[in-house]
């Protein structure tokens, strides 16, 4: 009775299993503000020494611009490195932009960690997150857990 009882659950165990796997590759997801939002449409390009990944979603896009090289990059305001949310109102949120509520000045902040770029494959992988203000510094965004991998690159 033992030995039949551990075959039934052996043989249940292997029935269960699926071999229907989906790999999200490429990918751009980040969350913002504690919502997931993965884009549909992304792709990286090099114009000089510039990179640049963007992807979109329903009218929605995150822009990342940092130096062509692997490595980790700060953002905020003053820096050359940039990095933006575009909401469906056409509001940019910009780590550019800083708020200012007299006294207290808010810096917008976040980090580019660039971990591959493989220009003989053609694709970029990292994260990011990133603070960003509006233009007039009234409004923010904060975009977290940033993540884009194997995103297809394009050298100009």
């Amino acid at each position: 009775m033992k030995t039949w009882f551990t075959v039934c659950v052996l043989c249940l165990m292997f029935i269960a299993c699926d071999d229907n796997v989906e790999f999200n590759q490429p990918a751009f997801q980040a969350n913002i503000e504690d919502v997931v939002w993965q884009g549909n449409t992304y792709e990286a390009s090099r114009v000089s020494n510039v990179l640049t990944v963007l992807a979109t979603l329903n009218g929605e896009k995150i822009k990342l611009e940092v130096p062509f090289e692997v490595g980790v990059d700060t953002l905020g305001a003053g820096r050359t490195s940039n990095a933006t949310f575009t909401n469906v109102n056409g509001t940019e949120f910009s780590t550019l932009f800083s708020a200012v509520n007299e006294p207290t000045v808010y810096y917008s902040d976040g980090l580019v960690s660039v971990s591959e770029i493989n220009s003989v494959e053609g694709y970029v992988s990292g994260e990011f997150w990133f603070i960003g203000y509006d233009n007039d510094g009234l409004e923010k965004v904060n975009v977290t857990q940033g993540v884009f991998f194997k995103v297809p690159l394009v050298i100009e």
